[in-house]
Order: C-alpha cells, then sequence, then structure tokens
C-alpha cells in the first residue's frame, strides 16, 4: 500500500500488526503518481479510496494505468470518488457548478477536488476493467454529499 505522508504509514503499519498482516503486507511512503509499479507484485484486488478525487484530472488517466498494472487479470478493483451530483460538500451545491476540478473550499482552503459522473469513472477505468457494478452512496454524516462506490473486474492481459 501506499501513502503521500509518513502518518499514513504509519497507521498502516499499526493497522497490519494488530490484524496479524505485517508478514504479509508491504507499505510506501510515496505519492501515487510517483509509484513504479515494477516495485509491486500483482493483487488479486486493489481498493483505493477517494485518491483520484484529489489528484488533478490531468492525471487521472496515469493513475487508472497504475491500477490496471497492479490487479491481476480477473482481480477486483473497489474505488470511492466524490460524485457530481453532491448538493453540499460544506455548503456548496457542487451540481451547479461549471467546473468540477477546483482546490479550497471552506474549511478545507487548499485541497484539490475533482467531482465524477458516473459516465467519467467507468470511460476513466475501461481500457484495463469490466464493470460489474457501480453505485451512488450517500455520505454517512453530511446530507446532500454523494460519492460513487465503484468494482469492476481487470480484463486479461
Amino acid at each position: 500500500g501506499s501513502d503521500a505522508v509518513p502518518e499514513g504509514i504509519d497507521l498502516a503499519n499499526d493497522a497490519s500488526r494488530i490484524l496479524g498482516l505485517a508478514s504479509r503486507v508491504n507499505f510506501v511512503c510515496a505519492n501515487l503518481l510517483d509509484i513504479d509499479p515494477e516495485r509491486f507484485i500483482t493483487a488479486d484486488g486493489v481498493h483505493i479510496y477517494q485518491c483520484v478525487t484529489h489528484i488533478p484530472r490531468k492525471h487521472h488517466e496515469a493513475v487508472a494505468a497504475l491500477v490496471g498494472s497492479l490487479v491481476a487479470p480477473g482481480g477486483k478493483f473497489l474505488t470511492n470518488d466524490f460524485n457530481r451530483n453532491t448538493i453540499n460538500f460544506y455548503g456548496e451545491d457542487i451540481s451547479k457548478r461549471e467546473s468540477w476540478e477546483f482546490e479550497g473550499t471552506g474549511k478545507i482552503e487548499g485541497m484539490r477536488c475533482y467531482f465524477f459522473t458516473e459516465q467519467e469513472l467507468v470511460d476513466m477505468y475501461s481500457p484495463y476493467f469490466e464493470l460489474d457494478k457501480i453505485i451512488q452512496i450517500d455520505h454517512p454524516t453530511i446530507k446532500g454529499r454523494y460519492h460513487w462506490e465503484l468494482l469492476m473486474t481487470r480484463r486479461d492481459a
């Protein structure tokens, strides 16, 4: 696994020890865009949580290619990303914006965000994966904030 901040790696290492998985996992402190897929073995499944949402749009295809290279043929990919139907993102109605990539809103100054349509997510990963299921889910605590939960299967190479 990877995280761009050392604290994320510390949390992942702690969790892997608690779960008895420390000998079976490895974590790297790196920006996702700097990861060399040759450093990793392919996996039967990969999960990224709200990662692509915070990466500039111009890099989305590179992230999809990286994920595609990390998932074994027939393996599963699960992601959770911001949904353009959101009507309350810290008080802002995202669904009415002309641009869905922006930096800094309300309480999260400086954080980059991108809000996807269902089709954008499917298209981004379709060179590598077949869609199994995509659902819109409600944020657990913020009414009007929605995410996409996307499950795909890696095509045979």
